[in-house]
C-alpha cells in the first residue's frame, strides 16, 4: 500500500436490496445509531441520484455498479471500508485505488477502462475544515464515460452534505452539531410524514421530547388573540384536564405576547420578565421548569407559533437555543399543513379577502359587481339540446329458414354482405331429391304406358284406376321439383345479411323451420335512442335534432323523434328510455349497429338553468328519500 492507504474488506457478500429513494432509505439515514449506518444510508441515497440522472443517458435503468465509503480518524493515513454495496462478492480492485488515489491527491479523480466491457471509478476525498476524513469511490459503466462529470458533480454535493453533518469531528462520533442537525431533519420529515397537520404535530412533540429528553412538549398557535393547543408530545392532549388546558394555553399566550423566549424560574433572576402564566403552570403540573420559545408563521394569516417545554431537576444545555431552532423549523410546516387543510369556504373567503385588501376601489367594485353579472348572465335564452347514446338499426328484419329437412351444401353469404333481390345465399344437397325424381319420372313413364293400353282395350273401370294412379304420380313429381327450386336459399330483396354465418356449417343436418340467416333491407335505417330517464320527459314526437355517428365523425344526419317507447332498460350503468327517430337521408356508408350521439332540439331554456338543473332535480330525488 501506498503511504495514504485505503484498507478495503473484501469477505461477506454484497449488501441485500438495490438503492431506492424511498422512506424506508431516509428513515434509516434519520435513526442511524452511528456512523457506519448513517455512512450506508447515505451511500444509497448517492448512488441512487446518479442513476436517476445517468439513466436516461446511458440506456440502463442501475449505473452505478458498486460504490463505498472509506472513513477513519481527520489526516490519520488509515482508513477503512465504512459502507459498501455492488455486484460480486468483494470491493473492485479499480474501485479501492480509484478510492486511493483520491486520498493521496485530496481531490476527486477519474478512471476510465478500455475495451467494451471495462468500467469507470470516480471518486472524491471527504474533507472537513481541511482535514481529509476519507473518500468515496463509484463504479459505473464504460457507457457512462462521457458524463463522469455529472456524477462527479453530485458526489461533490453529496461529501459537502456529508462534511456538513460530520461537523469536523471524527468518524466514528458525533457532536452537539450533527445531533441537532440530525434532529431538524427528523422533525421535518416527522412533520410531512402524516396525512394531517395534529397527528403531524403530535408525533414531533413526541420526537423532540424524547431526543431533548424533557418530560412534556407542547405545540401551540396563537392568532387573532386567540391560542389553539395543536398537540402534547405522548399523546397526552386526549389526557388533559380542562383546568390544566386552561393554565397551559394561558403560558402560551403570555409567551407570544412577550414574542420572546420565555419561563419559569425566570432566566437569570429577572422577575420583571413575564413569568406568572409559567409559574402557575409548573404549579398546576408538578414541574420544575417550563421553557417557552415563539416563531412566526408565515403567511397571510400570520401569527406565531409557541413551543413549551416542561420537566423535572436542572434545564438542559442549550434547551433555549435547540427549541428557538425547531420553532423556526416547525413554523414553516405547519403554516403549509394549515393552508392545505382549509375548507373551501375558508379558502373562498380568505382569498376574496386578499384580493379586496390589495387591489384599488375599481377593483373593489368589480368583485361587488360581478354577483350582479353573473345573476345576469344566468337569466340569458340559450338553446336547449339534449345529447343522447344513438344507434343505427334496421326498421324490419326477416328469417331465412330451412325449407325442409336436409343438408346443406354451401353458404355464400356472412354477416355484413350486401345481397341483391335474387342472389344465392345457400344450397342445399339435392342429390337424394334428384334421385327421387327420376324415380317418379319412370313410375310417370310406366303409369301412362298402362293407361294408354287400357283405354286402347276398352278397360274402362282399369282405364280409370290408372289415370288416378298417374294423377298422384304426377302430384309427386310437382311436390319434388318445387323442394328442388328451394334447394337453393335467394335474396327476396336488396339487404343486408344481419346475422348468420354457415360458411363453417358445410355438410350439416339442418331441420325444416332452422333459421340461417336474418336479413334487411338495405339503406333503410331507424335510429335507437336511448334517452337518460332524467331528460326522457324533454323528448317528444316530431322533435328534430342531429346526429354525429362515431365511425364518420366530420357528417352530421338531421334526425326527427318518431316514436316514444314507455320501457325502461339497463345500458352503460344507468337506466335509459328508448325512443325511436328517422333519418331524413340515407347513404351507401351507413353500417348497421353504428354508434354515435345524438343532439336532440328541446326548446329554449337559460342558461343558468341549463347548467344547474341536473345538481337541482338530484337534491330533491336525495331530499325526498332522506327526509321522513
Amino acid at each position: 500500500m501506498t503511504e495514504a492507504s485505503v484498507a478495503v474488506d473484501i469477505d461477506g457478500p454484497p449488501r441485500a436490496g438495490r438503492r431506492l429513494v424511498d422512506a424506508a432509505t431516509w428513515r434509516r439515514l434519520l435513526s442511524a445509531g452511528d456512523i457506519k449506518a448513517f455512512s450506508d444510508a447515505w451511500l444509497t441515497l448517492l448512488a441512487a441520484q446518479v442513476d436517476l440522472a445517468l439513466a436516461p443517458l446511458v440506456g440502463q435503468a442501475t449505473v452505478v455498479h458498486q460504490g463505498m465509503v472509506a472513513l477513519g480518524a481527520p489526516d490519520s493515513k488509515k482508513y477503512g471500508r465504512t459502507a459498501w454495496f455492488g455486484d460480486g462478492l468483494q470491493v473492485s480492485l479499480m474501485l479501492a485505488k480509484a478510492g486511493e488515489r483520491a486520498i493521496q491527491l485530496r481531490h476527486g479523480t477519474v478512471q476510465v477502462g478500455d475495451g467494451p466491457g471495462a468500467l469507470c471509478q470516480i471518486a472524491h476525498p471527504i474533507l472537513v475544515n481541511g482535514a481529509l476524513h476519507g473518500a468515496v469511490a463509484l463504479e459505473l459503466p464504460i457507457q457512462a464515460k462521457e458524463h463522469l462529470d455529472v456524477a462527479m458533480r453530485l458526489a461533490q454535493w453529496g461529501v459537502a452534505w456529508f462534511a456538513h453533518l460530520l461537523g469536523g469531528n471524527s468518524a466514528q462520533q458525533g457532536n452537539a452539531a450533527f445531533d441537532d442537525t440530525m434532529l431538524r431533519l427528523g422533525v421535518v420529515s416527522t412533520g410531512l410524514a402524516a396525512e394531517r397537520l395534529d397527528p403531524a404535530a403530535e408525533a414531533v412533540a413526541t420526537l423532540i421530547a424524547e431526543r431533548l429528553a424533557v418530560e412534556k412538549i407542547s405545540l401551540g398557535v396563537h392568532r387573532r388573540q386567540r391560542t389553539k393547543l395543536l398537540a402534547v408530545s405522548h399523546g397526552g392532549f386526549a389526557s388533559i384536564r380542562n383546568a390544566y388546558l386552561t393554565t397551559l394555553i394561558a403560558a402560551m399566550e403570555e409567551a407570544a405576547d412577550a414574542d420572546a423566549p420565555t419561563g419559569y424560574p425566570v432566566p437569570g433572576g429577572d422577575l420583571a420578565a413575564p413569568h406568572a402564566s409559567h409559574a402557575a403552570l409548573a404549579r398546576s403540573h408538578g414541574a420544575d421548569w417550563v421553557r417557552s420559545v415563539v416563531a412566526d408563521l408565515p403567511g397571510d394569516q400570520g401569527g406565531s407559533l409557541v413551543v413549551m417545554s416542561e420537566g423535572a431537576g436542572v434545564v438542559p444545555d442549550r434547551l433555549e437555543e435547540q427549541l428557538q431552532t425547531l420553532a423556526n423549523d416547525i413554523a414553516p410546516l405547519a403554516a403549509l399543513r394549515q393552508q392545505a387543510e382549509r375548507g373551501a369556504g375558508t379558502r373562498l373567503t380568505q382569498r376574496a379577502a386578499a384580493l379586496l385588501r390589495n387591489h384599488s376601489r375599481w377593483h373593489r367594485a368589480a368583485f361587488a359587481a360581478a354577483p350582479l353579472l353573473l345573476l345576469a348572465l344566468a337569466l340569458v335564452p340559450v338553446p336547449y339540446r339534449i345529447s343522447i347514446d344513438a344507434t343505427l338499426e334496421t326498421n324490419e328484419r326477416r328469417v331465412i329458414a330451412a325449407p325442409f329437412d336436409g343438408y346443406l351444401a354451401d353458404a355464400t353469404a356472412r354477416p355484413g354482405d350486401r345481397m341483391s333481390a335474387g342472389a344465392e345465399l345457400a344450397r342445399f344437397d339435392d342429390r337424394d331429391l334428384r334421385n327421387q325424381r327420376r324415380d317418379i319420372v319412370e313410375r310417370l313413364s310406366q303409369a301412362s304406358r298402362e293407361l294408354n293400353e287400357a283405354v286402347g282395350l276398352g278397360d274402362r273401370a282399369k282405364a280409370s284406376v290408372l289415370a288416378a294412379r298417374k294423377a298422384q304420380v304426377e302430384a309427386e313429381l310437382a311436390l319434388i321439383e318445387d323442394q328442388l327450386k328451394r334447394t337453393v336459399l335467394r335474396a327476396p330483396f336488396d339487404s343486408i345479411v344481419v346475422a348468420g354465418d354457415k360458411t363453417q356449417s358445410i355438410g350439416a343436418p339442418m331441420h325444416q323451420g332452422d333459421a340461417l340467416y336474418e336479413i334487411a333491407p338495405a339503406g333503410v335505417f331507424r335510429v335507437a335512442l336511448d334517452v337518460p330517464q332524467i331528460d326522457f320527459a324533454m323528448i317528444q314526437p316530431g322533435q328534430t335534432g342531429s346526429l354525429v355517428l362515431s365511425a364518420l365523425p366530420y357528417t352530421t344526419w338531421s334526425i326527427r323523434v318518431v316514436r316514444l317507447t314507455p320501457i325502461a332498460i339497463a345500458h352503460n350503468g344507468q337506466t335509459v328510455m328508448r325512443a325511436e327517430a328517422e333519418l331524413d337521408t340515407n347513404n351507401d356508408l351507413l353500417r348497421l349497429g353504428m354508434q354515435g350521439i345524438a343532439s336532440v332540439d328541446a326548446g329554449r331554456t337559460n342558461l343558468g338553468w341549463l347548467f344547474a338543473h341536473r345538481i337541482v332535480e338530484w337534491l330533491r330525488y336525495q331530499l325526498w328519500a332522506w327526509l321522513p
